[in-house]
């Protein structure tokens, strides 16, 4: 499965947000033009019944909900165990390091909640159109600097949740790295946790 876009566009807008030299506003519409690509593509891919991205989110949602019951009550103790997994499985499918260390800072900051459904690729298609069209609008807009952050972030939330859940619900997930199912659990309830934050 192929969640480089993902990873790629997650990644300029990260560069983006942080860059504080001169030239803000022009690596803003850049990244802002990758983030428009890489949502379209994610929005077009939900839509597609043979996406092996859709069939990650329809797979993992499976997971979860059969396996989230079977965790401990005390999920923070699992928090470093869980990261160093996620660390090592989106270091082998070449996830850049800045979007590596922006998904273990986000885990810290949100916790991880197993009850969190993954959206339905329909749904999330629904949901995401508006956020989809900001962003593309935004890439050739002359908006001020915070509301451009603003919206590359958004789009960043729905690209690295995206990006989890097509990470860990890969064939490799579960066969080279052989993760348990409670842990393909976290990382679903997480990525769903992520997009939520993008959309809401």
């Amino acid at each position: 499965m192929s969640t480089k876009y993902l990873s790629d566009a997650a990644s300029d807008i990260i560069k983006a947000t942080t860059f504080n030299g001169e030239n803000k506003r022009q690596a803003l519409q850049s990244a802002l033009a990758s983030g428009c690509e890489a949502l379209t593509r994610l929005f077009h891919e939900l839509a597609d019944q043979s996406s092996k991205l859709r069939f990650a989110f329809e797979q993992l949602e499976e997971v979860r909900t059969a396996h989230f019951q079977n965790l401990p009550a005390d999920l923070n103790s699992m928090l470093r165990e869980f990261m160093n997994m996620e660390e090592a499985l989106f270091a082998s499918a070449g996830v850049d390091a800045k979007v590596r260390n922006f998904i273990r800072e986000e885990a810290a900051k949100l916790g991880l909640d197993p009850t969190q459904p993954i959206p339905k690729p329909a749904e999330l298609r629904d949901r995401m159109v508006s956020l989809k069209n900001t962003v593309c609008e935004m890439k050739g807009k002359l908006a001020s600097i915070q509301e451009q952050e603003k919206v590359a972030k958004q789009g960043l939330y729905v690209l690295v949740g995206a990006l989890t859940i097509g990470i860990n619900g890969s064939v490799d997930a579960v066969t080279t790295l052989g993760l348990a199912p409670w842990a393909t659990a976290l990382s679903g309830g997480f990525g769903g946790v992520l997009i939520g934050k993008g959309l809401n």
